[in-house]
């Protein structure tokens, strides 16, 4: 398969607030959002709601402040109820969400009203949380975010517009360019060219500010190294106690290759290009050019190696017997041009773990435009899938997914 820019999915979120934008044009006359750190903000006093009846919390903010509000005590009933966030000149916001999070867009008074569900008579309270805000910087310290009386820490960082850079930190919620939040599973998130890398990238760039209690965050950026096809194995370390995101290891190949890297998952991805999500592990399919093949340590401080192995296909072009062997850095590979649906099957060994054997058409795959499709175009494999048919041309390709050596023995059917 030639390798073609297509986008990557690299993190699974899960949107937890909407944009506070409520405004036109007139909104540039405003006065700029100010970025400020280590500024301690006002501490917004707690309101007390009546039993079952709305509550609001009033309070002044500043263009770009954020702040998180909390309804105590947690709702033991489920409806439809919502935050309604009005702005200094009165348009309205729905927010399905009881712990809303975002960065408000305008300087002026903001209120949040929570409307309990129906027939639920308890008397409920609104706590907001405003932000200090801490500056995150490519490759610098650190930064610890606690909670203190009256409001807690936050980190903000605007991604560059060329480039890409990894956040580092446990579970953090970030809040985005457009004053949404979003949810991020996991400890690792990618931005390239200023935009967070998922599915569908935000269409505005800017500022993201990271909101997570007692959280330790960092921005890295990728530590660039370099490689050779049928080289010595790459050696994968930290440089100068700086914690990893991501290994880049740059290659290139002369002639239309394939080629297996190992141990773990790697996405390889023409240099100044993108991966395609569904071959994450390779084998790979690559036109004469540069590529960057990038690895992402199970820690920031872990410490391997990448080996980067051509590898020469064998061909099926009708029912029998094919023997695939594949190792902790070498995928077993076979070119297929089959005519009919024909039935496939691993007829040996015994062991169903430990590998994977996969097959799909040695071409680009359609775009994944959102998390669903995304997902849904990975190819069929055993011994996983009920599916067990395979037809056309494309390869079929054995990896080993616990860096023991495997060999299997694929049993192609009639049509």
């Amino acid at each position: 398969m030639r390798m073609r820019v297509m986008p990557a999915l690299t993190a699974v979120l899960l949107l937890a607030g909407l944009s506070t934008s409520t405004t036109g044009p007139a909104e540039s006359r405003d006065q700029p959002e100010v970025f400020r750190t280590d500024t301690v903000p006002r501490p917004i006093p707690v309101v007390h709601g009546r039993p079952g009846k709305p509550v609001t919390l009033k309070h002044r903010a500043r263009k770009g402040d954020v702040v998180q509000v909390f309804v105590q005590p947690l709702p033991m009933t489920s409806c439809t109820q919502t935050f309604t966030l009005r702005g200094p000149r009165g348009a309205t916001l729905a927010m399905a969400t009881l712990d809303p999070t975002t960065r408000l867009s305008r300087t002026g008074t903001w209120s949040w009203t929570y409307r309990p569900c129906p027939g639920d008579e308890a008397a409920y309270s609104l706590r907001a949380v405003p932000f200090r805000d801490l500056r995150l910087e490519p490759n610098g310290a650190p930064v610890r975010l606690r909670e203190h009386k009256g409001y807690s820490d936050a980190a903000s960082f605007v991604p560059p517009e060329k480039g890409r850079v990894i956040l580092l930190g446990r579970h953090a919620g970030v809040v985005g360019p457009d004053g949404s939040r979003a949810v991020g599973y996991g400890d690792r998130l990618v931005f390239e060219d200023g935009r967070l890398l998922v599915p569908v990238p935000p269409r505005k760039r800017g500022r993201y500010t990271v909101v997570a209690a007692g959280a330790r965050v960092c921005l890295v950026t990728p530590t660039k190294l370099a490689g050779q096809v049928d080289g010595p194995p790459v050696k994968l370390a930290p440089v100068g106690g700086r914690p990893v995101g991501e290994y880049a290891v740059r290659f290139s190949v002369a002639d239309d290759t394939w080629i297996s890297t190992g141990p773990g998952p790697v996405d390889v991805e023409p240099l100044g290009g993108q991966p395609d999500p569904t071959r994450t592990g390779g084998p790979w399919h690559l036109a004469p050019g540069a590529y960057v093949a990038r690895v992402t340590p199970n820690t920031p401080r872990a410490q391997g190696s990448l080996t980067l192995r051509s590898v020469d296909p064998g061909h099926v072009d009708g029912s029998g017997d094919l023997e695939l062997t594949a190792g902790h850095d070498l995928a077993g590979l076979a070119l297929f041009d089959l005519t009919g649906d024909h039935s496939i099957e691993v007829v040996g060994p015994a062991a169903t773990t430990g590998w994977t054997l996969t097959w799909a058409a040695d071409a680009p795959p359609a775009p994944c435009t959102s998390v669903l499709s995304c997902l849904g175009t990975r190819p069929p494999s055993l011994p996983h899938d009920v599916a067990r048919t395979i037809s056309g041309q494309g390869y079929l390709a054995l990896v080993s997914t616990d860096g023991a050596s495997h060999t299997v023995t694929v049993r192609i059917g009639d049509s």
